[in-house]
């Protein structure tokens, strides 16, 4: 569990479950990579075999390439520790791994909102791109009324997520319209009916960001023109918008790529394009970071003394792509390539 998260939406980070596998284009510059990464050569937790990071991604020999390994892991020692957090916080879910992974059992999965409605006094916000896997497990989920239930959407082809999203049990519903990939044509002839899928799937709240990258000129683009009009057809959906970063490409076609910050280092959330001084006047407006207008406050904290469910620390499962079962051998993993059209799967030798 991560306090003060640098996600600007959120509070802290929940992340119980550890590890991903590629699922669609915009995945293809994911950060949970480059920083399970970097934690799985983190010297302070010892020897490799103590590391819930190591294993869950690897460098492809060739390319120099990071990538997901398949392998999924559960601590759930993390996930008991939010009814031992006594103070209201908001959560995000799995920032380095998606809750409805298709390896991952359903078990696991109804667990964590059994949690969560067992910590009534916390606000939790899960985000998906598997909507399809959401949408099969939602009858069997007792759906908690402090739980934000989200699907990412990062191009015109995936809005049927929203759909999916919409015939799902969940109190709170809201879209991340990032990383925004914008195509040849404007997204406004591309889904000329957002506004209704939007409220017949009743929608609170929607992120909005542009793609960011380690390597500046890997950055896909995002249309400004998508930007206005994903604002107003979700303000006119009834929906909140929270306006994020206009992303990588658009710090470096604007110049404010590596301004450095007060305190002499380059921020990040510049070079994202997450820094609202920068922004176009147009959306600078305070309203452009909002929340979902619903009853959020700290509920009464649970009586000193409450004997919650534990688990001990570098008690893990993990489960394992079918490729990397049949290998037999965990070094073989699946490898993905994503190209500007299709997804192909390739199995290393």
């Amino acid at each position: 569990m991560s306090r003060n998260s640098a996600i600007q939406w959120t509070q802290d980070t929940l992340n119980a479950l550890l590890g991903c596998f590629m699922c669609s284009l915009g995945c293809y510059n994911c950060y949970a990579i480059f920083d399970i990464w970097r934690m799985a050569h983190n010297p302070k937790f010892g020897s490799p075999s103590d590391n819930p990071y190591v294993g869950l991604v690897e460098k492809h020999l060739l390319t120099g390439r990071l990538n997901w390994t398949g392998r999924i892991r559960f601590l759930p020692d993390r996930l008991y520790a939010v009814l031992r957090q006594r103070q209201s916080r908001l959560f995000f879910v799995n920032s380095l791994s998606d809750l409805f992974y298709e390896r991952l059992p359903q078990e696991v999965i109804l667990e964590h909102f059994r949690i969560f409605g067992t910590a009534y006094w916390h606000q939790f916000q899960a985000l998906t791109k598997r909507s399809d896997r959401l949408l099969q497990l939602s009858s069997q989920i007792q759906w908690p009324g402090n739980v934000w239930m989200g699907v990412s959407v990062e191009r015109a082809a995936a809005m049927y997520r929203i759909r999916d999203l919409g015939k799902t049990g969940a109190r709170v519903k809201f879209i991340s319209f990032e990383p925004w990939q914008s195509e040849a044509r404007r997204l406004c002839e591309l889904c000329p009916n957002l506004r209704s899928m939007l409220e017949s799937a009743g929608i609170h709240w929607a992120i909005i960001g542009g793609e960011s990258s380690k390597d500046r000129d890997q950055a896909r683009y995002m249309d400004l023109d998508d930007v206005r009009y994903l604002i107003g057809e979700c303000r006119a959906a009834g929906a909140r918008v929270f306006l994020k970063q206009l992303g990588t490409r658009w710090a470096v076609d604007s110049n404010t790529y590596g301004t450095k910050s007060r305190d002499g280092k380059r921020a990040t959330e510049v070079n994202a394009g997450g820094n609202p001084k920068f922004w176009p006047a147009e959306f600078r407006d305070p309203r452009l970071r909002e929340y979902p207008d619903i009853e959020w406050q700290p509920w009464k904290r649970p009586p000193k003394g409450t004997i919650y469910p534990t688990a001990k620390p570098g008690d893990w499962k993990q489960w394992a792509t079918p490729e990397m079962e049949r290998a037999g051998n965990p070094k073989h993993s699946s490898i993905v390539q994503i190209t500007s059209c299709y997804v192909e799967q390739q199995l290393e030798k």
